[in-house]
């Protein structure tokens, strides 16, 4: 009987023990301990946080840099001097290239025939864009023995652009260059006829005004823009690059400079030589609150062609 009171007692006093949790002061104890970890762990997340933001937007701000560079190289490298027509500290117009061809017609002397496009032939008649009127078209210009003289060129205006089915290509040994049946001519209407006809064979370029310019769209950031002219008034701009910072921070800078690395007013008489560029661009965060964050930026200086006597800055 006594054991078996004694064996009760002790199962419940063991009943109790595991009834019982922390006591007050293990949870006192216990919960600041546990807030400490959390705020720990939550700085540590935010911390990562910002430096992936950081690196994200390093990244595209180096990105755009490097695309709005790329395209302005690549537009002002084929440039001779006079294709530089104006410019100021954000925009800059150009004669760009929208294709070459090569003579190999004129029926008459408002009308010149180039061979027909061809992809496996590179050095023959290529488009940037298609040729669309008030597009400027030069040819070179040729002494009263037809030799042509390099660097001369006369300009006419297109007044259209087609291919037409038949040509006098055709009879043209030139067209025995790599042609098929079934390629078309490009046929070049101008606005007015040529006092000389270019000679078959010869260079064609035909160009068209181009504005590159830093510009402020719809969402209040500024952007590396283009546009052309179609000879009555201006395409809409389209974004290039960006965005970039504001003109008053230098998002885009332009100087056109002289052979004496000078810097040139747009208009100035003097031959320019180079075109010297500078772009920047900060991250997101700088430019919604204007604290300091990520910047970058991208300096360039591009001899025209023809121009390469350029002095160093």
């Amino acid at each position: 009987m006594r054991a078996q009171r004694s064996l009760r007692s002790t199962t419940n006093s063991v009943r109790r023990q595991n009834r019982s949790g922390n006591t007050l002061v293990e949870l006192i104890v216990a919960l600041p301990v546990a807030a400490m970890i959390g705020v720990v762990a939550v700085a540590l997340l935010l911390t990562t946080h910002k430096l992936a933001r950081r690196l994200d937007s390093t990244t595209e701000i180096a990105r755009e840099l490097r695309q709005a560079g790329a395209v302005l190289v690549s537009e002002i490298r084929p440039l001779s001097a006079d294709d530089v027509i104006a410019w100021t500290d954000t925009s800059l117009d150009v004669r760009g290239l929208a294709g070459s061809g090569i003579v190999c017609a004129t029926p008459a002397a408002n009308i010149i025939e180039l061979l027909p496009l061809n992809g496996s032939d590179a050095l023959r008649t290529s488009w940037f864009a298609a040729p669309q009127s008030g597009d400027a078209v030069y040819t070179v210009a040729h002494d009263s023995a037809m030799v042509p003289r390099d660097g001369n060129w006369r300009a006419s205006s297109l007044a259209a652009y087609s291919r037409p089915a038949s040509s006098q290509c055709v009879a043209n040994p030139l067209m025995i260059l790599g042609s098929s049946s079934t390629d078309n001519v490009i046929r070049l209407t101008l606005v007015a006829g040529l006092a000389m006809r270019p000679s078959l064979g010869s260079l064609v370029r035909i160009t068209r005004r181009t504005r590159y310019s830093l510009y402020k769209a719809s969402d209040a950031l500024w952007y590396l823009g283009r546009k052309t002219h179609n000879g009555i008034a201006w395409t809409t701009i389209q974004p290039v690059a960006g965005p970039l910072d504001k003109p008053i921070q230098r998002g885009l800078l332009i100087q056109v400079r002289d052979v004496a690395n000078n810097v040139l007013p747009s208009g100035s008489p003097l031959t320019p030589h180079s075109v010297a560029l500078m772009l920047r661009g900060s991250s997101p965060w700088a430019r919604a609150a204007g604290i300091p964050g990520a910047r970058d930026s991208v300096m360039l200086h591009v001899a025209l062609r023809g121009q390469m006597s350029v002095s160093l800055p």
